[in-house]
C-alpha cells in the first residue's frame, strides 16, 4: 500500500527556484550530499526552510 501524499510542488519564481539549486549544488559539492541540510541550503539561498520543501517537497 503506498502511504505517500500526493503533495503539489509550488511553481514560482524561477529565480528563487535557481537560488535554491545553486546553493544545493555549492553544499553537495563542498560539504557532500549526506552532510547538507535543508536549513543550510535555505540560508544559502536565502530563503525560508518552508520555501525549500513548498518548491521541492520532501
Amino acid at each position: 500500500m503506498d502511504h505517500t501524499e500526493n503533495k503539489k510542488i509550488r511553481k514560482g519564481s524561477s529565480d528563487k527556484r535557481a537560488k535554491i539549486i545553486a546553493a544545493a549544488r555549492d553544499l553537495f559539492l563542498s560539504d557532500g550530499f549526506d552532510r547538507s541540510s535543508a536549513d543550510a541550503v535555505a540560508t544559502k539561498a536565502g530563503v525560508s526552510k518552508r520555501t525549500v520543501y513548498d518548491y521541492y517537497g520532501d
